[in-house]
C-alpha cells in the first residue's frame, strides 16, 4: 500500500482494511467509497458504483465539514 501512496503522491490518510472490518461496519459493497466525519462525530457515507468522486465534489464535501 505504501508504494501505491508514494507512486501517486497521495497526501491523505489511506487505510489498509485487509480483514474487511471497516468495509463491514459501513456496508461498503465496492470501491471507491468515502466516509466523511463531522466534528460532532456524525458521518456521511458516499459510494458511487459507476464513477469516482470528482475533485470538485470531494473538495466541496471537505470544505463543508471544515466550515
Amino acid at each position: 500500500m505504501q508504494s501505491f501512496v508514494s507512486k501517486y503522491n497521495l497526501n491523505f490518510t489511506n487505510l489498509n482494511d485487509a480483514d474487511g472490518v471497516i468495509w463491514a461496519r459501513y456496508n461498503v459493497p465496492w470501491q471507491p467509497a468515502f466516509v466523511f466525519y463531522r466534528a460532532d462525530g456524525t458521518s456521511t457515507f458516499v459510494n458511487n458504483p459507476t464513477a469516482a468522486m470528482s475533485q470538485d465534489e470531494l473538495s466541496g464535501r471537505v470544505a463543508a465539514l471544515t466550515s
